[in-house]
């Protein structure tokens, strides 16, 4: 069976409706779909349909991983392995409250080796890899500067109405 060339139009077509139905769109995303609105498809020129192709494989791609987190989903729990589990968990499907950016960056990366032709034994390093890269000792150190700068917040706002207060008086 020989692969036939897309067109213009059917990658446009393909694409843009991906980013219709996405609800939170990356900077890249409303780049593309500006492009999109504001060119015809004879228009284009080279960059632009080299970054319309890029975009259309980043959609099959995540169609792909798509369909693969359905066949996860569908197997029983108690059937699944240790890293389909982790994926599910990450991933927020059967509980959307407990989802946020950097757990789905996550999942993301977790369904991408899990995808990958590789042995058992090098997809399970990976995995423990990636699941430990949210606890690495970077991330904590980020957070708690957060959280001391947060915490220096409170103490100057403290500081300042209590010195208003003694000025008023």
């Amino acid at each position: 069976m020989a692969r036939t060339r897309l067109t213009v139009d059917e990658i446009i077509l393909s694409v843009e409706k991906h980013l219709k139905q996405i609800a939170r769109r990356t900077h890249s995303d409303e780049l593309i779909l500006q492009l999109i609105r504001s060119k015809t498809a004879n228009q284009f020129t080279e960059e632009d349909i080299k970054n319309l192709r890029n975009k259309y494989h980043k959609v099959l791609e995540l169609n792909r991983l798509e369909e693969v987190m359905d066949t996860i989903c569908s197997i029983k729990k108690s059937d699944r392995s240790d890293i389909e589990k982790d994926i599910v968990d990450f991933s927020g499907y059967e509980d959307p409250f407990s989802q946020t950016d950097e757990r789905l960056k996550i999942a993301l990366r977790m369904l991408k080796n899990y995808n990958r032709r590789v042995p058992n034994s090098i997809k399970q390093k990976a995995h423990n890899e990636i699941k430990n890269s949210l606890q690495s000792p970077y991330r904590q150190e980020k957070k708690k500067i957060k959280d001391r700068k947060q915490e220096n917040h409170e103490k100057f706002f403290l500081g300042s109405v209590l010195i208003s207060f003694f000025k008023s008086q």
